[in-house]
């Protein structure tokens, strides 16, 4: 049964967006990496596009594990790559792998929202700390 209709567009990879966020990788051979990553996720969208999931699993397993090592295994976009492979599982009826993804990937975006926040909250007290003394110095109207 091919799924891929009913898969909703949340979230959805495509392959600019992935390309810029692994412009993050370190320096070296990214040159050699990019390509390696494009190959592998053009095979795994081509073959999830046709219902070949099974087939398309490894290739969605080798993005995982090379933008792994290129960006670290608590980068959000990581967490991307893990909902994809997780949607491989979960529409060959393998519930138990792909909950388990889908798990890492919301703790990995959870992660990364609670460090988000924190950042806006120092940089809001940072904001009002200034504004006060400012407007204690009379540079503020």
């Amino acid at each position: 049964m091919n799924r891929s209709a009913k898969t909703p567009n949340r979230g959805s990879w495509t392959l600019v967006g992935l390309l810029t966020l692994l412009a993050l990788l370190p320096h070296g051979s990214v040159q050699a990496q990019l390509e390696e990553i494009r190959a592998a996720f053009e095979s795994y969208q081509e073959l999830q596009k046709e219902g070949r999931y099974r087939e398309a699993l490894p290739f969605a397993q080798e993005v995982v594990r090379r933008m792994e090592e290129g960006l670290g295994r608590d980068h959000p976009a990581v967490a991307i790559a893990l909902n994809h492979l997780a949607s491989l599982y979960y529409y060959q009826g393998r519930y138990s792998p792909a909950e388990l993804l889908y798990q890492r990937g919301l703790a990995i975006k959870e992660k990364a929202l609670s460090l988000t926040a924190h950042l806006s909250h120092l940089f809001e007290d940072g904001h009002c700390r200034v504004s006060k003394e400012l407007v204690q110095e009379d540079l503020i109207c």
